[in-house]
């Protein structure tokens, strides 16, 4: 377990993630992606809303759905906020086709659907839980799809999360940082609980696939502290923080904040 971000392997999948997408904005246009067969639906969670005139939301609301389930299951299991925030970095960190059913599967169905996504979702709380030392049962977490899944699917699943993760199971937070760095700009109890929610709700986001830790912990700052008429971006680059990474950030969460 790497002690820190910057020797962890978190850090190494950000940089070849920021090298891939160099590569790929340097070539061709791609042809634009196939959509799915169908909008996702989970029980319990509304779909999130697509563009205009499509009929269902894009990868990334896809995933905010999975998101918002790994949250319901958590809220029933009562585990605590790290192993829920580790899940939904898992799920942002999955492959569309590791969250996909097969297409050519003979006599797939809709319930197939339902069944295999939410087994993959079940699948990353329930090692979340495992890697963040608040271990649950299998069956437990089954228990909560209410017959849908059963353990084993969960754990076949369970098997599908760690190859496609590649075993890289630590995740560094941008939660861990908002309150050390909410004492160093000499934010109020207010502007306080303001970041924490927002680095919370940084969950429902691929920030963590995009931007370092720390980072995101000065974006959700410089939110909260906007509030209340400080500027903290000069205070970043003081430390030698990228200010157009933290507006970034920022843009993000004021973007998020407006589709609510």
């Amino acid at each position: 377990m790497a002690a820190n971000f910057w020797s962890s392997s978190q850090c190494d999948l950000l940089l070849e993630a920021r090298e891939r997408r160099a590569e790929e904005a340097s070539r061709a246009p791609k042809p634009k992606a196939r959509p799915r067969r169908r909008q996702i639906v989970l029980r319990g969670v509304e779909p999130e809303p697509g563009e205009p005139g499509s009929s269902g939301g894009g990868p990334g609301s896809v995933v905010t759905q999975l998101v918002d389930y790994a949250v319901l299951l958590s809220k029933e299991l009562k585990i605590r906020q790290r192993p829920v925030l580790t899940a939904c970095a898992y799920l942002w960190r999955l492959r569309p086709e590791t969250l996909d059913p097969p297409e050519n599967a003979v006599g797939w169905s809709e319930l197939d659907d339902e069944r295999h996504i939410t087994a993959v979702t079940m699948a990353c709380v329930y090692l979340a839980c495992k890697v963040e030392e608040q271990p649950v049962s299998a069956d437990k977490v089954a228990g909560f799809s209410q017959g849908l899944c059963s353990a084993t699917d969960l754990l076949d699943a369970e098997l599908c999360v760690l190859e496609d993760l590649s075993a890289s199971l630590v995740v560094h937070h941008p939660i861990d940082d908002v309150e050390r760095y909410a004492s160093l700009v000499h934010a109020d109890g207010e502007a306080s609980k303001v970041a924490m929610a927002c680095a919370e709700e940084t969950r429902r986001t691929d920030l963590l696939l995009r931007y370092p830790p720390h980072v995101i912990a000065l974006g959700c700052l410089r939110v909260a502290m906007a509030l209340e008429g400080a500027d903290t971006l000069p205070w970043c680059e003081q430390n030698g923080v990228c200010k157009e990474d933290v507006k970034g950030v920022c843009a993000e969460l004021v973007k998020r904040c407006r589709s609510l």
